[in-house]
């Protein structure tokens, strides 16, 4: 994709490309920001680290990766995300609760 005819075609997937990472790390930063992750996470490291697994799965199913082959892709990248810290994983199980009781009357499913 380097020749002259394709520069913009370039240019534009690059740009697509950086306004993807900048969202992810802005949703990181606001969810340390909120305690939902702990403060030591590196929001742009993860945030690069999270856009070039897309990128590859999008290689990989280019190439002809299964779907199934793409999910297994897809969990372990999930099971590299950093985990909340006991307050966060507390917090989100009330916004939980509070969330089924207004929607439902009741505090659990069921």
């Amino acid at each position: 994709m380097s020749s002259a005819e394709n520069a913009q075609l370039a240019a534009e997937l690059r740009a697509d490309r950086a306004v993807l990472q900048t969202a992810l790390e802005r949703r990181i930063r606001r969810d340390i920001e909120g305690g939902l992750l702990d403060s030591s996470v590196d929001a742009a490291g993860l945030a690069r680290f999270y856009a070039s697994v897309l990128q590859g799965i999008s290689v990989q199913a280019i190439d002809g990766a299964s779907h199934a082959e793409l999910n297994v892709v897809m969990k372990n990248a999930l099971n590299a995300w950093p985990t909340a810290s006991p307050h966060a994983a507390r917090k989100l199980f009330q916004r939980d609760v509070s969330k089924r009781k207004r929607t439902t009357g009741f505090p659990r499913n069921g």
